[in-house]
């Protein structure tokens, strides 16, 4: 019926060299970011080659993570001395090796807004234990006194 138009050929050649001019921009734009990621990646190897990495063995605080039932941030309500599960300390023991070494035992509430949790702990020693209004991140484990 009608010849072909020079116009439709043009566009098709249009139409081409957008697709290869698209092709070229989304390859530059993919190797600026294989650039940008390398850079990073080599950024933070210097940086963690700058900060001394613990060995595995002297990790207390991931460990302790990994073995939690529950992470909870939470207020100590309430802390009292509980003496059924502390073991007793005789006449003899005291007079040979006295009773500090002796863990003593505590029941106390922890509470975030409306809930609480009841927790149970042994203090050693001397050392600071946490008292009543302390907030803190408290790493619960669940087992048998």
């Amino acid at each position: 019926m009608y010849p072909k138009s020079s116009v439709t050929r043009f566009s098709r050649f249009v139409e081409w060299f957008l697709a290869l001019g698209l092709y070229w921009l989304v390859r530059r734009a993919m190797f600026v970011l294989l650039l940008a990621g390398a850079g990073c990646l080599h950024s933070h190897k210097a940086a963690l080659a700058r900060v001394p990495l613990v060995a595995a063995g002297e990790r207390p605080l991931a460990q302790r993570l990994a073995g939690a039932d529950l992470v909870v941030t939470a207020t100590l309500a309430k802390t009292e001395r509980d003496w059924r599960y502390e073991e007793p300390c005789g006449m003899l023991r005291h007079l040979v090796y006295g009773c500090a070494d002796i863990p003593k035992a505590y029941q106390a509430t922890l509470r975030r807004g409306n809930e609480t949790w009841p927790v149970f702990y042994f203090k050693l020693g001397d050392l600071p234990h946490p008292a009543v209004g302390d907030s803190a991140v408290w790493l619960l484990r669940q087992g048998a006194v």
